[in-house]
């Protein structure tokens, strides 16, 4: 291995998940080991996003990679692994259209990404070893620490592997060639997907596996659908100007509506 990192700030990100405490989840109504997702910058060590929740997948890794561009600019690349979290077809899709080249470490490879694995460390030996479980109980709680240790001690400490200098300041020596996002419309469009359907004579069409209602004009034609990253069961068509919202088909409730001012079906008895 040779000792190396990127030629400027945002050129190159690196990102990684570690576990936290077990926190209790609402959700399912038992303690659940959380899943801490972060993104760092490999050229100044600064940690441009990080956030703890109860999964591990695409979406949540969307999250963080979204609260990251918002805060410190678009990067030219990102070094992660081979979890899936990281490969979906997601993930790929809004890099793409945000030219965020992706860079895959080799299986079982922990010291190809060396930086962020040294940054797990030391947030394991500075915050998360040292947890009050009754102070902290919930994931809002244990965000807040986080970022209170990154923001007020770990951007502000002189770096061993920057010459003495802080994350903060070695980012800000840079901050002219970071890709800053300039219109939000970029974002959205990063973050939302369309797939092709056919609707049906009834009005409906099939998305993973369920089924949908569209707008009735809109029989035997095929239709583009729209889908947002963070959140893939919202679904509408999109209509140019306008976007529709979709509903999964509830037969039981179509019965008992009117069809052109025809009387509702009768209650069954």
């Amino acid at each position: 291995r040779r000792r190396w990192h990127a030629a400027r700030s945002g050129e190159l990100w690196q990102t990684d998940a570690c576990h936290g405490p077990a926190l209790f989840d609402p959700a399912s109504g038992r303690a659940v080991r959380v899943k801490i997702f972060a993104l760092l910058d490999d050229r100044s060590r600064l940690v441009p996003y990080l956030m703890a929740g109860f999964h591990e997948t695409q979406a949540d890794f969307l999250a963080v990679l979204l609260g990251a561009v918002k805060r410190r600019g678009i990067p030219r690349g990102i070094l992660m692994d081979n979890h899936m979290s990281f490969k979906g077809t997601d993930v790929q899709l809004a890099c793409a259209k945000l030219d965020i080249r992706l860079h895959f470490a080799r299986p079982y490879d922990g010291p190809a990404k060396g930086k962020i694995e040294r940054f797990w460390r030391h947030l394991r030996d500075h915050v998360l070893d040292r947890l009050d479980p009754l102070k902290v109980e919930t994931l809002d709680e244990l965000n807040v620490r986080l970022w209170a240790w990154v923001e007020g001690e770990y951007h502000k400490k002189p770096h061993e592997g920057l010459n003495g200098r802080t994350p903060l300041e070695a980012w800000e020596e840079d901050a002219a060639e970071i890709r800053w996002v300039e219109d939000s419309a970029i974002l959205d469009s990063a973050f939302t997907a369309f797939i092709e359907r056919a609707v049906r004579n009834d009005s409906t069409c099939q998305v993973r596996g369920s089924t949908y209602e569209v707008p009735t004009h809109l029989r035997g034609r095929t239709v583009k659908i729209g889908y947002g990253l963070l959140a893939p069961e919202r679904l509408f068509v999109d209509g140019g100007s306008t976007r529709v919202p979709l509903r999964e088909v509830d037969p039981e409730s179509n019965a008992r509506r009117s069809r052109q001012g025809a009387p509702p079906a009768p209650e069954a008895p």
